[in-house]
């Protein structure tokens, strides 16, 4: 299916979209991209997914990445195939996680630091920079913040590793495709 904007053509593939509307706040949302940079980190963590973002209520996201720490709308949030994200969700109290989304937007204007997220996938010792982020650390601490301690290492840690916490259980929230509207 190919879609026509104007002058601008958009490519024949189908686009996807999270269900917004059964997200819950604290959601955690695992995701992948057919990037080079995706599919290092993927490959050298060994895992499906390179990123990772909180769910924080009313439609909007944290995130950490190459521009630092900042929030997101998502109906913005466009995916290549279903298969490039999985929502988590922590079994916590509402407190928890107004308390985990609240350490999130503290950290919005942090700038993210390359250095410590390639360290957490080296599993290399050193000490953390506590003015910097990236994807994974933010969503764990924002979590150990409010009491949850979701990974051994919340210093140096990867998307793998939240999906394996036993504190995180996958939804079943649905991953639908993309409306011409949306896209």
């Amino acid at each position: 299916l190919t879609f026509r904007f104007g002058a601008n053509l958009i490519w024949n593939k189908f686009m996807y979209v999270i269900s917004i509307n059964e997200l819950e706040k604290g959601d955690i949302l695992l995701t992948a991209e057919n990037s080079a940079t995706s599919k290092v980190v993927r490959k050298s963590t060994g895992s499906s997914f390179s990123h990772a973002i909180l769910y924080i209520g009313s439609g909007t996201y944290i995130h950490s990445d190459a521009n630092g720490v900042h929030s997101g709308n998502m109906q913005r949030l466009l995916f290549d195939t279903p298969e490039n994200v999985t929502i988590l969700r922590v079994a916590g109290s509402p407190d928890q996680l107004r308390k985990a989304c609240m350490f999130a937007r503290l950290k919005i204007g942090t700038k993210y630091s390359i250095r410590d997220a390639i360290n957490s996938k080296l599993k290399t010792t050193t000490k953390e920079r506590k003015n910097r982020q990236f994807c994974s650390r933010l969503v764990v601490q924002s979590y150990e913040s409010a009491g949850i301690k979701l990974v051994e290492n919340t210093s140096f840690c990867t998307p793998q590793e939240i999906l394996e916490s036993k504190l995180v259980q996958k939804t079943s929230v649905k991953i639908r495709k993309a409306t011409i509207e949306e896209i």
